[in-house]
């Protein structure tokens, strides 16, 4: 996937303020965001975007086969539903460009994603028996895990106002002809609430709006609430309807979490590295109710998991349970996110799913 690290050099007058800030509290410099061991840490945030593009699955993977005489790729198409025939998955039925048409295999893999892959077995028949008859659709399979544990990482932004510094530095670094990155200092931190010890706080400065808006952004990384994906109608274009129910659990521990996450942000912002380049907080502002704040204001991280969960609606290979001939290999597997961004564990995923389809079907083969 192509993970590229920045030099000293390359970080703006934000994110080297942001990392120096962090080194001011004792937090070590320390780049460890590709172990599974990381503690309370700042660094400049790696990144899989080599020359300033995301290094996506497709380029990883798919590019190096795409001339390959038993793959074809079908671009522009939607994916309805699976075929069932006999308690079996056989195929599944699509649109394309031409109109709708069935593809018929042994074996189907959903990677539709969080969002995609419950949509894709709901409209099958597949999950919970009654929302599934509330829209004519014949139960297959009751699954009443399908949609359920949908979650994020609640996250919050606060705003910063730059002064003449910041603008100063800025113009003098953007002059030098360097990219100017959004994200790239980077915090790992614990809050009260975090389980002995570990990381359940991600605190990061970005560039906002085409690089103009600076802030820094919070996120929780162990939520608790839990939300649901349901279908909308039986229409495979008509979008699910979402509930991430931020916020929700009955302990709030996610708001308690973003709360203190906010107070380390405003911690780093009044460090004499950053209080240089900024005269405090546009939004939320510190003459509001902060709880309040962070309930109107909470946001998604862009990490959605949980809505086809490993042990509820698949097997640990990812095979759906009651329906032979049918895998699911996406971050909807995962029963409870992970603690980093989601994009190279769900690459995991579908490394670990892929292994163990290739070792079924040598077993099949004798």
């Amino acid at each position: 996937m192509r993970v590229r690290r920045f030099g000293e050099d390359e970080w703006s007058p934000l994110h080297r303020a942001f990392i120096e800030a962090g080194v001011s509290f004792g937090l070590p410099l320390q780049d460890r965001l590709e172990t599974l061991d990381v503690g309370p840490s700042v660094c400049a945030e790696p990144s899989n975007s080599p020359g300033g593009i995301r290094w996506n699955a497709a380029f990883a993977y798919l590019d190096p086969v795409r001339d390959s005489p038993g793959l074809r790729v079908r671009g522009e198409t939607l994916i309805d539903r699976v075929l069932i025939d006999g308690g079996r998955v056989v195929g599944v039925r699509a649109i394309g460009p031409e109109g709708p048409f069935e593809a018929r295999a042994d074996l189907v893999v959903l990677a539709g994603g969080t969002y995609g892959s419950p949509a894709i077995l709901l409209r099958s028949g597949i999950g919970p028996a009654r929302d599934l008859e509330a829209l004519a659709i014949e139960p297959a399979v009751d699954l009443p895990g399908v949609g359920g544990n949908l979650h994020d990482h609640p996250s919050f932004e606060l705003i910063l106002q730059p002064n003449e510094e910041y603008e100063r530095r800025t113009a003098e670094f953007v002059a030098t002809g360097r990219a100017l990155p959004d994200e790239l200092g980077f915090a790992s931190l614990c809050t009260s609430l975090a389980a002995d010890g570990i990381v359940d706080v991600h605190l990061f400065s970005e560039v906002l709006m085409g690089g103009e808006q600076p802030g820094l952004f919070v996120a929780c990384l162990t939520p608790r609430s839990r939300g649901r994906l349901r279908l909308r109608s039986v229409d495979p274009s008509a979008p699910p309807l979402l509930d991430h129910a931020f916020l929700s659990d009955p302990e709030g521990h996610d708001l308690g979490v973003l709360l203190e996450g906010v107070g380390m942000g405003r911690g780093f912002l009044a460090a004499p590295p950053m209080a240089a380049l900024f005269d405090g907080e546009i939004t939320p502002g510190t003459d509001v109710e902060l709880a309040a704040a962070i309930r109107a204001g909470v946001a998604h991280c862009w990490h959605p998991v949980g809505t086809c969960a490993m042990g509820d609606v698949t097997d640990e290979r990812g095979r759906v349970r009651g329906m032979d001939g049918l895998v699911v290999a996406d971050a909807s597997l995962m029963p409870r996110t992970v603690r980093a961004t989601t994009n190279l564990p769900t690459v995991v995923i579908g490394e670990r799913v892929a292994r163990s389809l290739t070792a079924l079907t040598i077993a099949d083969r004798g």
